[in-house]
């Protein structure tokens, strides 16, 4: 019998582990999402603040460039100029454009410092036997360290060696 799942964790962000948790153990049975261990996160949300500033500030960019963009516009009318023959430069397109990239970018930015926070919680992928721990607490944990290893119990396979002529001999349930 072999179990259908077998994971080696690793985790997917760098830091020192903070706890363990105590049905992290060899021979435990741990639950669906359940958190194993977590790795200190102060770095994490620290970019996450820091991202959240500049979006702040790249907001306020792209409000000048809008207010730039209307005076630009309204200039060009003013000089008696048809709307049309002025350059998209001249009308701030480009910088309007950029403006808002900035936005997306550092919106996307946010997304991943969120995502890492969430990352320095260690869980169960789903329900199963602890077979190997190597995590510590104080321990310093990156992408290529294993902190552990489960194996699933919800399915497992089970491998018989016959010949073909017991293959034959043998009925299969095909009910759910």
């Amino acid at each position: 019998i072999q179990s259908y799942f077998e994971t080696t964790l690793s985790p997917q962000v760098n830091g020192r582990i903070m706890t363990v948790s105590p049905s992290f153990r060899v021979g435990q049975t741990v639950s669906d999402g359940e958190v194993l261990a977590t790795i200190d996160d102060i770095d994490y949300k620290a970019a996450l603040a820091t991202q959240k500033a500049n979006l702040i500030l790249q907001e306020r960019v792209l409000a000048e460039e809008k207010i730039r963009a209307k005076q630009a516009s309204d200039d060009w009318k003013a000089s008696g100029r048809n709307l049309n023959t002025a350059s998209e430069f001249v009308l701030r397109k480009p910088q309007l454009a950029a403006a808002k990239a900035n936005i997306d970018s550092v919106m996307a930015n946010i997304a991943k410092a969120e995502a890492d926070i969430q990352r320095t919680k260690i869980r169960a992928p789903y329900n199963a036997v602890i077979t190997e721990r190597t995590a510590s607490v104080g321990s310093f944990a990156n992408a290529q360290s294993m902190l552990g290893k489960l194996v699933a119990t919800e399915k497992a396979e089970v491998r018989i060696p016959i010949t073909a002529d017991q293959m034959k001999r043998i009925q299969f349930d095909q009910g759910g």
